[in-house]
């Protein structure tokens, strides 16, 4: 990233992700081995959130010790909330859910991306949501490990994923060469059903 860039680094959200996750995993480890209950939902995010910002700023305190000019002020903010979104939300689908304009969003891999809005738009070919397959994979893993209220493990030994999150809205993937999903409205403009598959 050049020291005048102040996009989001794709591949820094990512190994800041898995390095927070890293750390729930070994965290939630103490609490089983002390049989301390669980913590909840809220109470884990709440977790999670002081490491990502404790993580953030050892980033920006390293680019600082590197001489590396800091991006803009609202930089870091933003880093934190892309980690926040790739962890207990949908990462870069997010913001597409949360717009009622949009009736469909159809990704065939991480690139290739169409998104069907309500009015005179239609159907047009929206950005990439992710940099690879394994990135938009690692996304459906996350909603798996920390979204789903029936959440199992979704690797290649155990390719097939149904999920329901807490907003409502139902996923179900299927692992094959090219990852394919589809969010789209259902019962209403509030609650979307996503549905993965090859």
């Amino acid at each position: 990233m050049s020291n005048n860039d102040n996009r989001l680094d794709s591949a820094l959200v990512r190994a800041l992700h898995l390095q927070i996750a890293d750390e729930m995993t070994a965290h939630r480890q103490r609490r089983e081995v002390r049989r301390e209950p669980p913590l909840s939902r809220g109470d884990e995010e709440q977790f999670a959130m002081s490491l990502m910002q404790a993580a953030v700023s050892r980033h920006m305190q390293s680019l600082l010790s590197r001489g590396q000019e800091l991006p803009d002020p609202s930089y870091d903010e933003r880093l934190v909330a892309a980690i926040d979104a790739a962890m207990f939300r949908a990462g870069d689908i997010e913001e597409l859910l949360q717009n009622n304009d949009i009736e469909n969003i159809d990704c065939n891999g991480c690139d290739e991306v169409w998104i069907t809005y309500a009015d005179e738009r239609g159907k047009v070919r929206g950005l990439a949501l992710w940099s690879t397959d394994e990135d938009m994979i690692l996304a459906i893993q996350t909603l798996a490990s920390y979204a789903g209220l029936n959440a199992r493990p979704f690797t290649r030994a155990n390719p097939e994923l149904d999920l329901r999150l807490p907003d409502g809205s139902h996923v179900y993937r299927r692992s094959c060469p090219r990852p394919n999903a589809r969010c789209y409205r259902f019962g209403g403009i509030a609650t979307r059903r996503c549905s993965c598959r090859c």
